[in-house]
């Protein structure tokens, strides 16, 4: 027997038996309805990446263009008292 009659009398008893056409009916539906899931699935994830990434842009642009603070000079210490000298001053004598 040719392969295409056994495929065509396959094709016409399941469309002719009606528990076949629930079945693949119920199989179409479910198929439908997991694609569509998965693509809203896929969606999601690439919509919070591309928004994860837009974040790490702005703030690596704004880290870019503001400048950075300038440096605090460290304070200078007094100057060292020689040997020999006081460190206090005089006194101031009223004439």
């Amino acid at each position: 027997m040719p392969l295409d009659l056994i495929i065509g009398a396959a094709v016409g008893a399941a469309v002719a038996s009606s528990s076949v056409r629930r079945v693949v009916r119920r199989g179409i539906v479910y198929g439908l309805a997991g694609l569509l899931v998965a693509y809203d699935k896929a969606a999601k994830v690439t919509h919070a990446v591309v928004s994860e990434a837009n974040q790490e842009a702005e703030t690596k642009a704004s880290a870019e263009t503001t400048p950075a603070p300038a440096p605090v000079p460290a304070p200078v210490p007094p100057p060292a008292a020689n040997p020999g000298e006081s460190s206090v001053a005089p006194p101031v004598s009223s004439v």
